[in-house]
């Protein structure tokens, strides 16, 4: 059984989710168990001491992408304040912006091809369309979350709106776009979560009738799933190219041709679905006392 007598901890959370997910509570007392005192904190609310805490753990600060020049602004006064971080800074800073999924792919980590682009460059969409060899493309924000300003959009019959809207889009942010990849329509995108590098469980997310976004609030549903182990070992070696110690890691992938495709390496404030697998948070709370000392 883990110990954290007397430290205090921080799940730092959002303003809408003050009381945390019903999935960090679980997290939350069982901490609490061990002899912690754990709060909710809201990262944007000016009056809390950070100084107080002994460790912040990057929860639920699901609006950081709407203001992420603040959002860093905040990870500095953390680090000065003395407490530990979760995951590290380091990390924090480097996944916050998908340029990170270059660097991965330059590691030998298999992602869909990608093509990023800078703010204030221009859209040539027949060259993306030449450069991918494909007719369909996912187009974001580097740094977003919740399929913020996500769209698909076909090359083959690129509208005037759509061009008009990565064109504005351009003036003021990078943007990242991605082949298609049908397969999270008709299979669903795996979730493998992690703690530390130990594997705990998984879940494939699926998205609305035709839809290809997974994310609950657009009407995509979750469910535990048993992944094979081939596919769980893929998901380690993109857990393993990570040197910092981690708390958590979840990789977001699909599959193709058995072989795992990277979406999204989330280390930032990754939802780890306690909800469908309780047992998981015991290991969520084993790996922080392990790290903490």
């Amino acid at each position: 059984m883990f110990s954290l007598a007397g430290k205090r901890i921080g799940f730092a959370t959002m303003d809408a989710l003050s009381e945390l997910t019903q999935a960090d509570q679980l997290a939350a007392e069982l901490l609490r168990t061990g002899g912690a005192r754990v709060d909710a904190v809201v990262w944007t609310d000016g009056s809390v001491k950070w100084d107080a805490y002994d460790a912040i753990v990057i929860r639920s600060t699901w609006d950081y992408h709407l203001q992420p020049e603040r959002f860093l602004y905040w990870l500095e006064t953390l680090e000065k304040s003395g407490a530990k971080i979760f995951n590290p800074l380091s990390i924090l800073r480097w996944n916050i912006d998908k340029h990170y999924l270059l660097d991965l792919r330059a590691r030998n980590i298999q992602i869909p091809r990608t093509v990023i682009l800078e703010t204030g460059q221009t859209f040539h969409f027949e060259q993306i369309r030449a450069a991918f060899a494909i007719d369909e493309v996912v187009v974001k924000p580097a740094v977003s979350a919740s399929a913020w300003e996500t769209k698909r959009i076909s090359l083959a019959k690129f509208s005037s709106q759509d061009l008009e809207w990565i064109a504005e889009l351009l003036t003021r942010k990078t943007l990242i776009i991605q082949e298609y990849m049908p397969e999270v329509s008709l299979e669903g995108e795996w979730s493998f979560l992690f703690f530390g590098a130990l594997f705990s469980h998984a879940v494939v997310k699926r998205p609305a009738k035709g839809d290809f976004r997974v994310q609950e609030e657009l009407g995509g549903t979750y469910s535990l799933e048993i992944p094979p182990e081939r596919l769980v070992e893929q998901a380690l070696e993109v857990v393993r190219t990570i040197k910092e110690p981690l708390l958590y890691a979840r990789i977001d992938a699909v599959v193709r041709n058995e072989q795992l495709y990277l979406m999204e390496l989330e280390l930032v404030e990754p939802a780890l679905f306690f909800d469908v697998s309780p047992a998981s948070a015991n290991a969520f709370c084993e790996r922080l006392a392990a790290i903490f000392k």
